[in-house]
């Protein structure tokens, strides 16, 4: 009897399917790659369709000398390659206002992070490297593109090439 019950038991735990909810990214994510992916008209480039699949990983970093408030975006194109972008957050007038302040390309071998043409000196490539190394310890969001086309509103986008 012992040997059918666990027969049983073992059976049912075999056949039932656990579900892991895909995690919710943050608003502030979404925001970010609004200003990142559609720019500041929330209009996608012609060669992008609205069902690709963004991976993306992510950390927010604090600096208060000066104050920066800063986030670092990691688009994964393949499991060890992609681009960073990193961005500054300030809010003016009722709006929050992203600007983006680098970005670059990245590549992992031998378990090493290499940044790939990363603006500024050694400071801002040390930061961003320690930064996105934490990003990609944490969570990987799966993002469809047609999340982030249309209005957001009250979010300003800017680059460092075009300020306004």
């Amino acid at each position: 009897m012992k040997l059918a019950w666990t027969a049983v038991v073992l059976s049912a735990l075999c056949f039932t399917k656990t579900t892991v909810a895909q995690a919710q990214p943050p608003k502030v994510l979404l925001q970010i790659l609004h200003c990142a992916e559609t720019g500041k008209f929330g209009l996608l480039p012609a060669a992008t369709k609205k069902d690709d699949i963004l991976q993306i990983a992510w950390a927010h970093k604090v600096r208060y000398e000066p104050y920066v408030d800063e986030f670092f975006i990691v688009r994964y194109a393949f499991a060890t390659e992609g681009a960073i972008l990193v961005y500054s957050r300030y809010y003016a007038k009722g709006k929050v206002h992203f600007s983006r302040i680098n970005d670059a390309g990245f590549v992992v071998k031998s378990g090493n992070l290499q940044l790939i043409d990363p603006l500024y000196g050694l400071w801002t490539r040390a930061n961003i490297a320690r930064n996105v190394k934490r990003a990609m310890r944490g969570k990987r969001y799966s993002i469809p593109m047609g999340t982030l086309v249309g209005p957001f509103r009250n979010v300003g986008c800017h680059s460092h090439s075009d300020p306004e």
